[in-house]
């Protein structure tokens, strides 16, 4: 069974320093990287990364730019996945937008709006194959729930989550899904922001897929003691910092199905490598294709 070493990242989309922190990637060993927070500006930086053989960057596949029509926003932003030359690409996508304007119209929103808030180009997928073991990679970003668009970023995370219990075969996601607010060690007392976020992250979404950390502090009690002596009340890992309160927060995920096996896992703090995220760092083993097993998973 072959194994691999991913990492998921915000890598912030400033463009002071986006070329060191992307350097900075080529220096993990990572067979796949999900990021999020990556700017269109950024693409040719990707395509030249060290250490990797390809690059999806969502916003790309949204927008792609066509040949004497106007230029798409350089500045747009999205997730993005790379991978080395062990990890054979076979496809790459989007949640697709129908998914999106059928969610927004049950909440009163047009085709038109809901194009204008732009939850596609938050989502991409790539099918991959190593060692020919097959593979579904996403990467999701969700908005922030300030300014009155807590509505938004709920909708965002139901329609991701109704796509990922779609799919089918070995697969990993990596988020940064702006919450919870409460990531409390005991899953009963785990607590988003708004309902509707529970149904992607968090010890009881409505899909397949496990969150890696605490499926590994479950099977490493030690290290689960630790975390519980520095931070009773949670959160688990600390990836983020609010602006104002610098309250630590763990906004960023990796979530897995159960066949994947999970061999190391750490998370950076935020800011120690550029980004005001901490990069989650993964080492997995992914199983071998059934007999029989297509791997085909929806579009």
């Amino acid at each position: 069974m072959p194994s691999i070493r991913v990492v998921s990242w915000n890598i912030d989309a400033r463009a002071s320093g986006l070329e060191e922190r992307i350097a900075w990637l080529g220096t993990l060993g990572a067979d796949v990287v999900v990021l999020q927070e990556v700017p269109r500006s950024a693409k040719c930086l990707l395509e030249e990364a060290s250490g990797f053989a390809w690059g999806e960057l969502a916003v790309a596949q949204s927008e792609p730019a066509t040949p004497g029509g106007r230029p798409p926003p350089a500045r747009r932003q999205g997730p993005a996945v790379l991978g080395s030359q062990r990890v054979m690409m076979r496809t790459a996508g989007q949640v697709p937008e129908a998914w999106f304007v059928q969610a927004g119209g049950r909440a009163g929103l047009t085709e038109e709006e809901v194009r204008r808030i732009g939850w596609r180009h938050k989502t991409i997928y790539v099918d991959v194959s190593v060692e020919g073991a097959p593979l579904r990679v996403a990467g999701f970003h969700a908005r922030p729930g300030s300014s009155g668009l807590g509505w938004v970023k709920q909708l965002f995370h139901r329609v991701c989550a109704t796509w990922v219990a779609a799919c089918q075969g070995p697969m990993l996601f990596g988020v940064d899904a702006n919450s919870p607010n409460v990531d409390h060690p005991e899953p009963q007392q785990w607590r988003p922001f708004m309902a509707g976020e529970a149904t992607l992250i968090g010890p009881s979404p409505s899909h397949h897929l496990v969150d890696a950390l605490p499926r590994w502090l479950d099977d490493h009690p030690h290290e689960r003691r630790q975390v519980l002596a520095q931070r009773p009340d949670g959160p688990l890992a600390v990836t983020y910092r609010t602006p104002r309160s610098r309250a630590p927060k763990r906004y960023d995920h990796l979530f897995t199905t159960s066949d994947i096996t999970i061999d190391a896992l750490s998370h950076r703090p935020p800011g120690a490598d550029g980004s005001d995220h901490g990069a989650i760092l993964a080492d997995l083993t992914i199983p071998e294709p059934a007999r029989g097993r297509g791997g085909e998973v929806p579009r």
